[in-house]
């Protein structure tokens, strides 16, 4: 497996101490070669069983792309994007490529998808996984 990724890390539009980021990158190579689950470091830092505050989902066709895509605006809240991908692992659902966009303390990820077996999604079963994946955000079960 190939992985690039740039991570720019801060706190409170601070610089993390070298010890944190040091502690972060070893979390991901741990994570990447499958010593250590993610959720087991992530739950030491972050409460994952609360739900999201003011959550708003949408699903369409991307025009572009002709792709099935789901929009998921947010406040900006500790672990929004472990719980934004642990909500699109529970529907079965394989992201392809994402969009972020972080300003004035909200959050706004566009995720484009497939299906089970790598299908595409009718708009019908859309509507209700964007639904679905908003109440899964927000800590409501079903």
């Amino acid at each position: 497996m190939l992985v690039f990724m740039k991570l720019v890390g801060s706190r409170s539009n601070k610089p993390i101490t070298d010890k944190t980021a040091e502690n972060i990158c070893r979390a991901i190579r741990d994570a990447l070669a499958g010593r250590k689950s993610a959720q087991e470091m992530l739950a030491v830092e972050f409460n994952l069983d609360t739900g999201l505050k003011q959550v708003e989902t949408e699903f369409y066709i991307d025009p572009v792309f002709h792709l099935p895509a789901l929009l998921i605006e947010a406040d900006n809240q500790p672990s929004l994007f472990y719980k934004v991908m642990y909500a699109t692992w529970q529907e079965d659902l394989l992201v392809v490529n994402a969009n972020l966009l972080v300003w004035r303390g909200r959050t706004r990820l566009i995720l484009y998808l497939l299906g089970p077996n790598e299908s595409l999604i009718p708009e019908y079963l859309g509507q209700r996984i964007a639904e679905s994946v908003r109440q899964r955000l927000l800590g409501q079960s079903f």
